[in-house]
This record gives structure tokens, sequence and C-alpha cells, in this order.
């Protein structure tokens, strides 16, 4: 990718960080903090994710909640039950309506976002 490129895709991504991870009204940014989900999700990788009902949850799928105070995108057991693919034991937070946030739609490899903001 060329480094033009690269600058305006850094300088989009940021814009809508900085707004609050909107995109459009139905769908949101992310990005990656952990090892939890690799090679899924790595860290600095950015997670575009659709703001959905929680209802639409499907086993199997990588979603986004809200839990102990942050954003976490891992894989969606059914049952309210979410869990890191590479972790031992589900989320200590379960699922539900008021702090499901969507289902991850597409993954970006590795952002020079991190580069500018600590994640």
């Amino acid at each position: 990718m060329g480094k033009t490129r690269t600058f305006l895709m850094t300088i989009s991504i940021m814009a809508v960080l900085l707004n609050g991870g909107y995109l459009v009204d139905t769908y949101r940014l992310g990005v990656g903090s952990g090892d939890s989900m690799e090679p899924v999700i790595s860290p600095c990788d950015t997670i575009i994710y659709e703001n959905n009902d929680f209802e639409d949850a499907e086993k199997g799928e990588i979603i986004v909640y809200e839990g102990q105070g942050r954003m976490v995108a891992h894989e969606y057991m059914g049952s309210s039950v979410a869990k890191g693919i590479n972790n031992e034991d589900i989320d200590p937070v379960a699922v539900s309506e008021s702090n499901y946030r969507g289902e991850v739609q597409d993954v970006l490899p590795t952002s020079s976002v991190c580069d500018i903001v600590k994640v």
C-alpha cells in the first residue's frame, strides 16, 4: 500500500474513532487490543462491526459487547456467553441486550492507528 493511501486511511480511521467510532448510522469501528482472538483479530487490527439487535446474534459469530468497562470482540457461544478463541474460560460478563453492540463484519489488518493512539 502506498504511503499516501496509508496516510489517508489512517486519517479517516482517526476521524471516525474521534467521532465516537461512528462510520455511518449502522457501522462502527474498533481497534483490536489483545491476543484472545488471534489470528482472526490481532492487536491494532481495525474492527468494523454492524450495530444490530441482540436477538440477531448467532452462535459462532464474532460479536462486540461492552464488558468490564471496555468493548470486547469475542466469539458468541450462545445463551448469553462469549469467549475469546484463545481463552480457556468463558468471559466473566454475560452478553445481554443492554451491553450487546453488534456483529463484526470485517477486520482490516494491523493499522498504523496504533502508532498514533495507544490501545
